[in-house]
């Protein structure tokens, strides 16, 4: 029985590892493409589509830093667990905890990336706006 919890356990830790690159890449890929569409819309004098791109890049990012700070919970969670697991069958002194710590970092990092970018693809909009039109 232990040999299947642990192994559901890694399981559990790859998939999330899946999950979080796969919203990774669609958070940065969606500011990009929302800086893209709102760099070539700046000429318009109706601001209300880039408005509405604003608003969406920004409901994307959030739905995307939710899920990727929930999986660092999570893998967490599973991490500690493994760890437990490791302790009461005294095998933790194999284990570096310092991993625990990097994986945390890395999904910070990952959550600092997408509101970079997301941040980026409304200010550089509205800094064409203003230097080619002088109006926001």
């Amino acid at each position: 029985m232990l040999k299947e919890m642990h192994e559901h356990l890694l399981k559990e830790l790859a998939q999330n590892k899946q999950v979080n690159t796969i919203f990774l890449i669609l958070g940065i890929a969606f500011n990009l493409m929302m800086l893209a569409i709102n760099s070539a819309a700046q000429s318009s004098k109706d601001n209300s589509f880039i408005i509405i791109f604003f608003i969406l890049g920004i409901i994307v990012s959030v739905i995307a830093i939710t899920i990727l700070y929930k999986n660092m919970q999570t893998r967490n969670k599973i991490t500690n667990g493994l760890y437990m697991m490791y302790e009461d069958n005294n095998v933790s002194k194999y284990f570096d905890k310092s991993i625990m710590k990097n994986e945390n970092l890395n999904s910070k990092l990952e959550i600092a990336v997408i509101i970079v970018t997301c941040i980026t693809s409304i200010i550089i909009p509205i800094l064409l706006k203003i230097v080619y039109k002088n109006e926001i």
